[in-house]
């Protein structure tokens, strides 16, 4: 049956190999869908395993704890407490046009380096108006708690 000049091996062994594989292709497909047979392919079986992932993720219960981690309460209003630039606490605060905080002396030396903000770049055009809400709010903390600004009143001011 089989010529001299070919081996016989070389047949049965191709056969194997392709029946190999479509029986691992059989396993993957029966774990993935959970179902002895499935006559839409292969991708039902990856759409399967993805809609389980889906579950996980959208689980109201977790997404009910992310909402509670990340609740911010309504007398925070993200003012900062320290300088972005010499980062001690404020001395004669002030806010660019683009919302951010400084100390004066720092916005000011800054500016003569760059007429950008500090923080994002933006153009100030050597607007730097008195941050009153933020006096304000470090004024109301500094009379909550006396005893955290009794030494930091020589911190916050730079010495040139």
């Amino acid at each position: 049956m089989a010529e001299p000049g070919q081996p016989e091996a070389e047949a049965p062994v191709c056969t194997f190999l392709f029946k190999k594989s479509s029986r691992k292709f059989k396993g993957r497909k029966r774990r993935a869908s959970g179902s002895e047979k499935d006559s839409s392919g292969d991708d039902d079986g990856n759409t399967a395993v993805r809609r389980e992932k889906r579950t996980t993720v959208s689980n109201p219960m977790i997404q009910k704890v992310d909402d509670e981690n990340y609740e911010v309460s309504s007398d925070e209003d993200d003012l900062p407490f320290k300088c972005f630039i010499c980062r001690n606490s404020f001395t004669s605060p002030v806010i660019t046009k683009c919302k951010h905080y400084f100390c004066e002396s720092c916005a000011l030396q800054h500016y003569h380096k760059s007429k950008r903000c500090y923080v994002c770049n933006q153009q100030t055009n050597g607007v730097f108006n008195p941050a009153k809400e933020l006096m304000a709010k470090l004024a109301k903390h500094k009379a909550e708690h006396p005893s955290d600004h009794s030494n930091s009143a020589d911190e916050g001011e730079p010495t040139e």
